[in-house]
């Protein structure tokens, strides 16, 4: 019960970041710190949100729920790694449109 329960905290984790990223105060500053892989900020809410339904889908393993959960997650990830490469101009945040973020 530990590993799922970690995977949903993890989630909730990386899902807030990517809230945070973009409409955080401070969010340009924190992130900043990342140096060449600034590229995460985009992958943060999908790769969180995939997170927290594989802890969920493994909470629920009986149900007939927990395959179309993981992969809905699965695909979530597969959508964080396309951003993490390709991030388009209207998917960043403010504080991001500059030549930094090309």
């Amino acid at each position: 019960m530990t590993v799922p329960l970690a995977g949903v905290a993890f989630g909730l984790f990386l899902a807030a970041m990517g809230v945070y990223a973009y409409v955080g105060e401070r969010a340009a500053y924190i992130h900043r710190f990342h140096g060449p892989f600034v590229n995460v900020v985009y992958s943060y809410l999908p790769y969180g949100l995939g997170f927290a339904l594989i802890g969920v889908a493994l909470m629920i393993r009986s149900s007939p729920l927990a395959g179309p959960m993981v992969i809905v997650a699965l695909a979530l990830m597969v959508f964080g790694m396309i951003l993490w490469f390709w991030h388009p101009y209207w998917i960043r945040p403010k504080w991001l449109r500059n030549s930094r973020g090309d």
